[in-house]
């Protein structure tokens, strides 16, 4: 079931999102974290204005950012993600796409591994993503255009390990 709420009512959500943003006892509280309150208070912000909410990963130079409508996590050039034990790692998604198309040509003689690596070419292939969250563990993979709460909890996440350093 859908809600309609009211221009007001989004204006008094937002500013509770706001206040919780900003004040870790909310944030405990409402059980979210300092990103997904932007996110959500973001949300909210675009929803009033009529705009479609978006996440962005991006490359300067050596450094990689991963913007969350509009928050940064500035991703250090020598960082190293299995040290920092996140599981993830972020990866430029047609690069991926390139190495999963030699690992199988490569796997003629392994018919479940390219079975694998095909369906993970395929769900690649169909995102818009520059960059994804890939799993150092397993094949998975996380897309802010396909699993957005799961990819600004792991940014998030990421946000506190490189704000630790």
């Amino acid at each position: 079931m859908k809600a309609d709420f009211t221009e007001t009512e989004l204006l008094q959500f937002k500013k509770l999102v706001a206040k919780a943003r900003d004040s870790k006892e909310l944030q405990n509280f409402a059980e979210i974290s300092y990103l997904e309150a932007i996110d959500l208070n973001n949300k909210l912000t675009d929803i009033l204005e009529g705009k479609k909410v978006n996440c962005a990963d991006y490359r300067i130079g050596n450094e990689t950012y991963v913007l969350v409508n509009g928050v940064e996590v500035i991703i250090p050039e020598n960082f190293d993600f299995e040290e920092a034990e996140l599981g993830y790692r972020i990866e430029e998604r047609k690069e991926l796409v390139n190495n999963l198309i030699s690992w199988i040509a490569e796997a003629d003689d392994r018919p479940i591994d390219q079975q694998m690596m095909k369906d993970d070419l395929e769900y690649l292939m169909g995102l818009e993503d520059d960059y994804v969250f890939s799993s150092y563990i397993t094949n998975e993979y996380i897309a802010c255009s396909d699993n957005r709460k799961q990819f600004i909890q792991i940014a998030e996440e990421l946000r506190v390990i490189i704000d630790e350093l």
